[in-house]
């Protein structure tokens, strides 16, 4: 079981199309993952254009303290994370 404010990563490297019948599968999921507190979903998405509605998904599936962050590159999403962890919020 996860504990509360655990983080959730996706790569959406390989990712070509969805069939739109998924996003009821992909709000499950989300569902799922508010509901055991997830605290920040970070996904990696190399073309931006290829987002089947993750965004509206999130909002919608995911509290509004769940942070959210999409990034081109996995090295990009690493060095964020990092940043993160070099300088944490109060």
């Amino acid at each position: 079981m996860s504990r509360p404010g655990f983080a959730f990563w996706r790569i959406f490297r390989w990712l070509d199309s969805m069939d739109p019948a998924a996003a009821r599968h992909i709000a499950e999921i989300m569902d799922a993952l508010a509901e055991k507190k997830v605290a920040s979903v970070t996904r990696v998405m190399p073309d931006p254009h290829k987002d089947i509605g993750l965004n509206i998904l999130s909002q919608f599936h995911y509290g509004a303290n769940v942070k959210i962050a999409t990034f081109e590159t996995l090295a990009d999403a690493l060095q964020n994370i990092a940043a993160e962890v070099d300088s944490p919020s109060a």
